[in-house]
């Protein structure tokens, strides 16, 4: 945002940078494997450490299906149409930073607060649902969602509406959370970035734009 200030040079733009678009996207997109692995982590340590039964197997396969959505709805379309954008684009420096460091601030954030919940619902899967835990299942969920909308808009010139429809549902789901336990909480945390995935790739099949 400073334009790496330096006192007598002045500052950098974002117009002068050299860049190609499938360097970093894939960068990008490491960056957030990394950051699901370690969630993915932390829940195999949390579920190591509980005693052995159905609810407790669940509780530690939703949060594999939360990574999973993420995981697919991340890098299906958005780093495509990203790449494509950058490799034409009159100032890829500008959309390089706006979509790669901007845009995936909220994605980041929303996989980390998700493994925050993930890591609560596995200790105490039969707990009741609270506003707290719907913040953390849901709301990184709903982060994420939002987040990766913001991505492909700026990739894509077009809000998926499959991600309007998934931040619907998080909203619908935050406000149920106290009737659900933590585990049927944390299950429908999982079903949001799935739907979304599942929902974007077959409107996709025919080569579409996102749909």
């Amino acid at each position: 945002m400073a334009g790496f200030a330096v006192p007598g040079l002045g500052r950098d733009r974002c117009s002068d940078w050299a860049l190609r678009g499938g360097h970093i996207a894939e960068r990008a997109g490491l960056f957030v494997i990394i950051c699901r692995g370690k969630a993915l982590l932390v829940a195999g340590a949390t579920f190591a450490q509980t005693d052995w039964s159905l609810h407790g197997h669940a509780a530690f396969l939703a949060p594999v299906g939360v990574a999973v959505g993420m995981w697919w709805g991340h890098v299906n379309v958005g780093h495509r149409h990203a790449t494509r954008q950058i490799e034409h684009s009159a100032n890829p420096g500008h959309l390089a930073r706006l979509a790669f460091t901007y845009a995936h601030l909220p994605i980041v954030a929303g996989v980390v607060l998700a493994a925050v919940g993930a890591e609560g619902t596995i200790a105490h899967p039969g707990d009741p649902g609270n506003w707290a835990e719907a913040a953390t299942l849901i709301g990184g969920a709903a982060l994420f969602v939002a987040g990766n909308a913001w991505f492909k808009w700026i990739s894509g010139a077009d809000v998926p509406l499959s991600h309007l429809v998934g931040w619907g549902l998080s909203v619908a789901l935050a406000l149920a959370s106290p009737c659900l336990t933590l585990l049927w909480l944390t299950t429908a945390a999982a079903a949001v970035p799935l739907v979304v995935a599942v929902w974007e790739h077959r409107s996709l099949r025919g080569g579409a734009l996102p749909a």
